[in-house]
């Protein structure tokens, strides 16, 4: 399979102050039909959104709120959430280079947990053509130098708070972005090893935890790994079973 040819995005776009910088690049591609790697970034987000909708909160020029457009080589549909690990695995290794560090976690499907604590989330949309998925928009949102979460936020956590460094937002996106492009470059197509990278970070992975399920019941289960089509595999009462992202909801205590 192709490489994505290059190390760094083609093209940047800084916005002083943006709803949500996937909207603003899912509308950019709709009217300019873009061919080259695009970063869209600002540190005013003013209604992120994470998986399902849930609201990202960051305080202004803390933190880092980008979206990559990538086009891909000709990747078919059902390798979707292949694609997906790889692009998280992707993110993970970066932080963890860049900023030397240890203990971090994939929350399924896509959060980077430090501890039992949200360090990032993503948020990714596919563009579909015919059977392969042509392109991504690839949102992320990075705790840097929040200093302090809202009381409804308590499993949260930056980066300053981790390392007791303040960081340089602009030179830590184009810190992160090298390392990124370099990962995706190195395990694009290298599906099989994506999937075991995956389950070696995956949180939780063989512990026995509590979830929600949709109607807000509470079931202990024990998380036994990733089918292909991406759902979580939990054993609850020596039965396996599998679920959407919207079907259950992790307990972090």
């Amino acid at each position: 399979m192709n490489k994505l040819g290059s190390t760094k995005a083609q093209n940047y776009i800084y916005l002083r102050s943006v709803a949500s910088t996937n909207a603003f690049l899912s509308d950019y591609i709709s009217k300019n039909k873009p061919s080259e790697h695009i970063c869209a970034y600002t540190y005013q987000q003013t209604e992120g959104k994470g998986q399902i909708g849930r609201k990202w909160f960051s305080d202004i020029n803390k933190n880092l709120s980008l979206s990559y457009f990538l086009p891909w080589p000709n990747i078919p549909v059902k390798d979707h959430f292949t694609l997906n690990m790889m692009i998280c695995l992707s993110v993970l290794r970066s932080l963890e280079e860049i900023f030397e560090l240890c203990d971090l976690k994939l929350k399924w499907p896509n959060d980077i947990y430090y501890k039992n604590k949200k360090l990032a989330g993503l948020l990714i949309q596919n563009q579909i053509t015919s059977k392969s998925i042509a392109s991504s928009i690839i949102g992320l949102g990075l705790n840097l130098n929040q200093q302090h979460f809202p009381e409804d936020l308590p499993f949260a956590i930056s980066l300053t708070q981790i390392t007791g460094t303040e960081f340089g937002l602009l030179e830590s996106m184009f810190r992160f972005e090298h390392s990124f492009f370099l990962s995706l470059n190195n395990l694009l197509g290298k599906w099989s090893s994506v999937y075991k990278q995956y389950l070696d970070k995956l949180f939780g992975l063989g512990e026995r935890r509590i979830f929600l399920d949709r109607n807000k019941n509470s079931f202990e289960g024990i998380i036994i790994g990733i089918n292909e089509d991406g759902k979580l595999m939990v054993e609850c009462n020596n039965q396996m079973h599998l679920f959407n992202h919207r079907d259950i909801q992790f307990i972090i205590e």
